[in-house]
């Protein structure tokens, strides 16, 4: 559910790059250089929680749930980072506009007023 604060650049901002990140994962595993992700299982681990962190953080932005943003991000970190020798190069893009969503969401639980000041 939207928790019904007015929208902000700010959070407009979160809200684009949460849904870029999106976007970005689900490009990047389709295109995972793995000819079969399916017998790889550290690949396919690797594919499905990017694309989970992605999801969920991607709601999250939406529904002003900083905290969830924030563990969502940080697991597409965990995953680039685990995965950087194999698959994980292709979730970096991902795993920054995510960051970004959740460094421009506000202070973790204190969502901000359109004037700027902590609700």
């Amino acid at each position: 559910m939207h928790s019904g604060h007015p929208s902000t650049p700010q959070r407009a901002a979160s809200r684009l790059l949460s849904t870029l990140a999106a976007a970005a994962v689900i490009g990047a595993a389709a295109a995972v250089p793995s000819p079969r992700p399916f017998v790889d299982l550290f690949a396919a681990v690797a594919v499905a929680g990017a694309v989970a962190a992605a999801i969920v953080g991607s709601g999250a932005a939406w529904t002003d749930r900083e905290a969830v943003l924030w563990g969502a991000a940080a697991a597409m970190m965990v995953v680039a980072l685990a995965a950087a020798a194999t698959v994980g190069f292709v979730f970096a893009p991902a795993a920054a506009f995510l960051l970004g969503a959740a460094l421009l969401s506000g202070t973790l639980g204190a969502p901000v007023d359109g004037r700027g000041r902590s609700t």
